[in-house]
């Protein structure tokens, strides 16, 4: 699968995004590739943070890794394959290891989001095309 990021047009977002969201312990699975094509997955849990500035770029944490000043995007098509219910993006960014377990020393992941209202974001932690976690991100009081 290959992601479409034809616009970040950062005018299309809405200033509800900006904050600092947070989650909760959520599972997330990680996948290797092995020989011949087939996957190992393991699975751990870790929280998140996402910290949105005015200027619409992120900042956080994904368990123990850090990420920093990725910008965010709408979507730009209305293709429902592409976007799969979401809105807005965070772009492809590399970590590490998220939890001591996990077998992959960097992978490029991306979130895909969606304000669900001003404090909820439903939203997809994904490595390529397969989603390594569910979440629902609870925005912080200043």
């Amino acid at each position: 699968m290959v992601f479409i990021f034809n616009s970040c047009e950062q005018k299309n977002l809405p200033p509800e995004l900006v904050g600092k969201w947070k989650t909760g312990k959520v599972e997330i699975t990680v996948r290797n590739r092995l020989e011949r094509g087939k996957y190992e997955f393991t699975a751990d849990t870790a929280t998140i943070t996402l910290i949105i500035d005015s200027s619409y770029t992120a900042s956080g944490f994904i368990g123990s890794e850090k990420f920093e000043n990725i910008r965010i995007g709408a979507y730009n098509t209305d293709d429902e394959n592409v976007k799969r219910g979401f809105e807005y993006f965070v772009n492809p960014f590399v970590v590490g290891k998220i939890f001591a377990n996990d077998p992959n020393a960097d992978k490029e992941v991306i979130f895909k989001l969606n304000l669900l209202e001003e404090t909820t974001i439903k939203s997809e932690l994904c490595n390529r095309d397969f989603t390594m976690a569910e979440i629902i991100f609870t925005k912080e009081e200043d």
